[in-house]
């Protein structure tokens, strides 16, 4: 819960006025990707990252600053399984701030919107005020991928539609990857140390002792860190100490290891962890 009540304290500070109200004509696009977080956004319009330790916080902005889209998206993925109580905190305080910069009044007054957000349809509100004496339209959406709080924020001012180009290529081509939990963190309770993934290991290779290894008489553990997808496959595996000698054969190993999938609030998630193999001189 302070977690998420730390989300909400960024989100009701970090809003800003969000205004679309220009665009050029190039139809050029540019590409933006950090943290998992990537989408495309027209070519002459300025990006700024205003990010914070726990939430990625991007603005995309016309040359003169008038038109802005922002997106936020949880950089710590979210492991309280009651989402909409969380989602509703945090969405709260993200319209609340836009309400209060656009003087949409009291009490809001809303209506229901939907969009597509890649091949998801989401919900979302729209909501009126006015900015410099002109009439503008909010529209704020949430969602959740892969365990991550998402945040889209688009206004415009209701004369002008040029903003709609920046909004659909945001929008169309959002895509936010999958986050690694520490196998500690997705097995509480696990007795041991969790993060050593040996004891869950459904198949385990047992490493080749290379020649050269013999000759060396090289011996001891080699600890090799690996990422595990949703399906339970090794998708990475790096040592990070042990013999020299015996590295790459580990490497080798782990990589055909296999486990069962690791599930967060009954979703597949991918994990990191350590797989330790033990060597004895020949």
């Amino acid at each position: 819960m302070k977690h998420c009540l730390n989300i909400y304290t960024v989100f009701a500070l970090a809003v800003l006025v969000i205004i679309a109200n220009a665009q050029t004509g190039s139809n050029a696009t540019k590409h933006y990707e950090k943290a998992g977080l990537a989408f495309d956004f027209p070519a002459q319009w300025k990006l700024t990252d205003k990010s914070t330790g726990d939430v990625q916080y991007v603005v995309v902005a016309s040359e003169d600053g008038a038109v802005q889209i922002a997106i936020s998206a949880q950089l710590g993925s979210e492991q309280q399984c009651d989402f909409e109580v969380a989602s509703t905190r945090i969405t709260d305080a993200l319209i609340r701030g836009v309400a209060t910069q656009i003087q949409a009044g009291s009490p809001l007054q809303t209506r229901p919107l939907k969009t597509r957000v890649g091949v998801l349809e989401i919900d979302g509100i729209e909501f009126h005020g006015l900015m410099n004496n002109r009439r503008v339209t909010s529209e704020v959406y949430s969602l959740r991928l892969n365990l991550r709080f998402v945040n889209l924020v688009y206004l415009r001012v209701d004369d002008d539609a040029r903003g709609q180009q920046a909004w659909e290529s945001i929008r169309t081509t959002l895509k936010l990857g999958a986050p690694v939990f520490k196998a500690a963190a997705a097995q509480a309770g696990v007795p041991g140390n969790p993060n050593v993934l040996n004891g869950r290991a459904l198949h385990l290779d047992r490493p080749a002792y290379p020649a050269i290894a013999k000759q060396a008489h090289a011996s001891g553990t080699v600890v090799v860190e690996v990422i595990i997808d949703e399906a339970g496959n090794v998708i990475s595996a790096h040592p990070v100490s042990g013999h020299p000698l015996l590295r790459a054969s580990s490497a080798v190993a782990a990589r055909g290891a296999k486990f069962s999938p690791t599930k967060l609030c009954g979703e597949p998630v991918r994990v990191s962890g350590v797989i330790k193999y033990n060597f004895v001189a020949r």
